[in-house]
């Protein structure tokens, strides 16, 4: 529960961090400001790590097929096979990446009206028609085996979806804004996302 909570050191000082993912079992990496990259073993104790990012924000991280890729400002795209060691790959853009998921053997990335696809991160990468003017948030939903898109806090609170990461289709949100795709929980029928303080079940046919 929330009550149990414990804060713990987590070797980012006062930079923000952006995201966090963990491997299902062994590793957890985290991400933030000014190229900053941590890894754990165990959630607790955390180590830096060099991320091949320089000084440029890091925004997001996924793990998929015993891989990891991290994405940041100014296009930049990093992978991984262990978390500690990162190599700089052509991400096809110059556009601020804010969000990698994988899923359905495939990793998408995307930030402003980009998308991108990749089955291997460490190879090419499609760019992809995302519908969102703003591409923030994205997630996999394996119960239903469909993809789930936000775009930032703007006027129209912009959702999509995807059978294939692929093929995206614009769908109508009951939010004046959406902050993000945040706290996403699926079932068989129905999925969940939050947008400011907002929820709303479904989002997607």
């Amino acid at each position: 529960t929330a009550s149990s909570l414990t804060a713990r050191t987590s070797s980012f000082g006062s930079d923000d961090i952006f995201g966090v993912e963990s491997n299902g079992s062994t590793q957890y990496v985290a991400v933030g400001e000014l190229g900053k990259l941590a890894t754990s073993d165990d959630g607790i104790t955390w180590t830096q790590r060099t991320s091949s990012f320089g000084t440029t924000d890091i925004n997001a991280v996924a793990f998929g097929n015993g891989v990891w890729c991290a994405v940041g400002a100014a296009g930049k795209l990093a992978t991984s096979t262990d978390g500690i060691t990162w190599t700089q790959r052509t991400s096809g853009t110059a556009t601020h990446l804010l969000a990698v998921a994988f899923g359905y053997s495939l990793f998408v990335a995307g930030g402003g009206s980009t998308a991108l696809t990749a089955p291997d991160p460490t190879s090419t990468w499609t760019s992809r028609t995302s519908t969102l003017t703003n591409f923030w948030g994205v997630h996999y939903f394996k119960a239903q085996s469909i993809w789930v898109a936000g775009q930032d806090g703007g006027t129209t609170g912009c959702l999509a979806s995807s059978t294939d990461g692929t093929t995206w289709t614009a769908r109508t949100s009951p939010f004046t804004a959406l902050g993000s795709v945040q706290a996403p929980f699926t079932s068989n029928t129905s999925v969940v996302v939050f947008g400011n303080l907002t929820a709303v079940s479904p989002v997607c046919d």
